[in-house]
């Protein structure tokens, strides 16, 4: 898929899009109604890749420790259903990346915890593949 070189949640182009609207637009005003609101706002901006949005968001929220609604969680564990992954040509590795994230945000406490995430970059992808 264009665009993304990990399996995981924020391994794209687009869930760093979501990361940088979301640290402009929240920091500081962050509540979980906000972050629902932002799910749907960036969706019916960009038109496309709810899921991943969804998905993205809720990545953020448990990597900084946030609250999380029920409404939020929903959201979240909706895009992660809604995934894209048939889309993949390594499929498996994002089937098990979403469905570890999903298990995740499911167990995430409504008060917020700051919790380790995995997360690749772009020249990590690189290295791995080049030394295969």
């Amino acid at each position: 898929m264009m665009g993304w070189w990990g399996h995981d949640i924020m391994g794209g182009d687009t869930p760093l899009d979501v990361k940088d609207r979301f640290e402009d637009e929240l920091a500081g005003k962050y509540t979980p109604e906000a972050a629902a609101d932002f799910i749907q706002q960036l969706h019916s901006e960009w038109g496309c890749e709810g899921s991943i949005i969804a998905q993205s968001v809720g990545w953020l929220v448990m990597h900084h420790g946030l609250p999380m609604s029920e409404e939020l969680r929903t959201l979240v564990v909706d895009g992660c259903n809604d995934d894209p992954s048939s889309d993949w040509i390594e499929k498996d590795q994002r089937i098990q990346a979403v469905s570890e994230f999903k298990a995740l945000v499911q167990s995430y406490p409504p008060e917020g915890q700051p919790t380790k995430l995995k997360r690749s970059s772009l020249f990590g992808e690189l290295f791995k593949k080049l030394n295969k």
